[in-house]
């Protein structure tokens, strides 16, 4: 199959949905190339900007989202968001307000995320493994427990205990939550509360997915209904935290059941590949399909540049376009392949870089050392986990001659120094680099 569009994006993520609509804002035709599933739709619910916890952690509210943004640009030099801004108050004025707008047409298209908000402290969540921590924005379906009352409210958050399902521990999850909360003086209190729903014993074997498209079902979602109302009664509750399984294929199913309970309901955050990130998938496609944008079976094998214009070549045809924006992705998502020790973009062979300069490693005997490369430790990557493809800052790419590409930009993780998966600026910096894609691939001329 060939197809013709003035913009192509490579990669369906967050990154490349955000460069589509917004090339579609701009007035231009697109196609998107879709790929394999990504970080994307490894998505734990959250939305993560910049990191907003302060000194006292996340019970109390520490800077705004739009503080911890500024943070960003003022300690790292080199970050995508330092270099969209420049140096001047006015460019980091122009970079807030740009976040800002692109966040705001970005959530309105997906439907299912709270309200981006610059002068907020974001939302206060709590993962499966009973930690608390701060985001920019989540789902609606997850339970923010600013909701449950504030930090010097001795109200309780009930914690559901699904009997007999074991993908989320209650009772440990309630205790550490509960202990954390005390050591750090809030107030709030946290309590396994068991509930029988599941009926038969091979119930124990579903998974989160299982479980959410379970819920989907309007006798399902009724009898979680009947079950909470009649077991969950604790004095003084201000809230219900349940397990990632509210809805895979629906977003109505929170605000159901809370309606029902009568006070706030959500999800804690879940593992990677759950219920959250099957949602945001889903809505990807759902905003890209709202838009008219062309989808496109892939993944792209290859893209050639010529004079007029650039070639997208998947397994089954080719994509011809004025430009194209590419969202690949880093390591996880194969924006980036390592080959021979080497850290490689492998569409056009483009240039990997990190801080500023091309990427370069120790090596010996033995080849590239993969601890300098990725890092001894899970928390604490090496220089190949921030490094990437670098571009100007209209987003398009710095080839090998130092010199901006004016038919090929990038977005998101594939960008070089951030690293998406730690330093608490992923899904930002992938929707103010795609949104900036986008409006230059459609910008005539």
């Amino acid at each position: 199959m060939t197809a013709a569009a003035r913009v192509c994006v490579v990669g369906a993520g967050v990154a490349g949905c955000a460069a589509a609509l917004a090339a579609r804002a701009n007035g231009a035709d697109v196609a998107i190339v879709e790929g394999p599933y990504g970080a994307s739709a490894m998505s734990t619910g959250a939305w993560d900007v910049a990191p907003l916890e302060g000194m006292d952690g996340p019970w109390r509210t520490g800077r705004t989202v739009g503080e911890a943004i500024e943070a960003v640009v003022r300690d790292r030099p080199h970050h995508p968001y330092a270099r969209r801004a420049g140096t001047t108050a006015a460019g980091r004025r122009a970079l807030l307000a740009e976040i800002a707008a692109a966040h705001g047409a970005l959530f309105g298209a997906l439907g299912i995320y709270r309200p981006f908000d610059l002068g907020s402290h974001g939302v206060l969540v709590a993962t499966e493994a009973g930690v608390a921590r701060r985001a920019a924005s989540a789902q609606i379906a997850v339970l923010d427990l600013d909701e449950a009352g504030t930090s010097d409210e001795a109200r309780v958050v009930a914690v559901a205990e699904l009997r007999g399902y074991r993908a989320f521990d209650a009772p440990s999850i309630a205790a550490s939550l509960g202990q954390d909360a005390t050591r750090r003086g809030d107030a709030r209190r946290f309590l396994a509360t068991p509930l029988e729903f599941f009926r038969r014993r091979s119930d124990a074997t579903l998974g989160p997915a299982e479980v959410a498209a379970l819920l989907d079902g309007d006798e399902a979602r009724r009898r979680f209904a009947a079950i909470l109302r009649r077991d969950v009664t604790v004095e003084g509750l201000s809230a219900v935290l349940v397990p990632p399984v509210l809805g895979r294929e629906t977003d109505d199913v929170p605000a159901k059941l809370a309606s029902a309970l009568g006070v706030p309901m959500g999800e804690a955050l879940g593992g990677p590949g759950g219920p959250q990130g099957l949602r945001l998938h889903r809505r990807i496609e759902a905003a890209l399909d709202a838009a008219k944008v062309v989808r496109i079976e892939g993944p792209a094998v290859r893209v050639v540049v010529r004079g007029d214009g650039v070639s997208v070549e998947t397994g089954s045809g080719s994509v011809a376009a004025d430009r194209v924006v590419l969202a690949t992705g880093s390591l996880l998502g194969g924006g980036l392949v390592l080959s021979d020790g080497e850290l490689r973009e492998p569409l056009l062979d483009l240039p990997v870089g990190v801080r500023g300069e091309p990427l370069a490693l120790p090596s010996s005997a033995r080849g590239r050392d993969p601890v300098a490369l990725l890092g001894a430790e899970l928390h604490a990557g090496g220089l190949g986990s921030s490094a990437g493809v670098r571009v100007d800052a209209s987003m398009r790419v710095i080839d090998r001659d130092e010199t901006p590409m004016a038919r090929v930009l990038a977005a998101g993780a594939l960008l070089a120094d951030h690293d998406p998966t730690r330093d608490g600026t992923g899904l930002g910096v992938a929707t103010l680099t795609g949104w900036v894609a986008g409006a230059t691939a459609a910008r005539p001329g």
